[in-house]
């Protein structure tokens, strides 16, 4: 009769490997990490917060409609808009910030005149 510890050391008498409950089966196939929904949820959550800090800071947002095509506009939104861009182009150019307070706006224009 052999005695228990070496029986224990038999390799066929070792205890079956026991399975932890708590983790569930390895997975076969690849699984993507990320699903397109993430991707344009994790967007929307950065332009959101950035449109909020923008409010935040006492910028003045302009209502637009995101959805939409042009051929929903008549001539005159269109020469508009069109014109809305040459001067923000313009603007920046010159290298004139995006907003000015009053006090910035007549030291601007002072300069402009030449020191008046």
């Amino acid at each position: 009769m052999k005695s228990k510890e070496h029986a224990q050391c038999s390799p066929l008498a070792t205890p079956r490997a026991k399975t932890h409950k708590s983790f569930p089966p390895m997975q076969l196939t690849p699984i993507s990490g990320e699903t397109r929904a993430d991707r344009l949820e994790r967007r929307f959550r950065k332009e959101y917060a950035a449109l909020v800090n923008r409010v935040m800071t006492g910028e003045q947002l302009q209502a637009r409609m995101l959805i939409g095509h042009d051929s929903q506009l008549n001539r005159a939104e269109l020469a508009e808009r069109a014109s809305r861009e040459v001067a923000q182009q313009q603007a920046e150019q010159a290298g004139m910030p995006h907003r000015m307070n009053s006090e910035q706006g007549l030291r601007s224009l002072r300069a402009a005149l030449g020191g008046c």
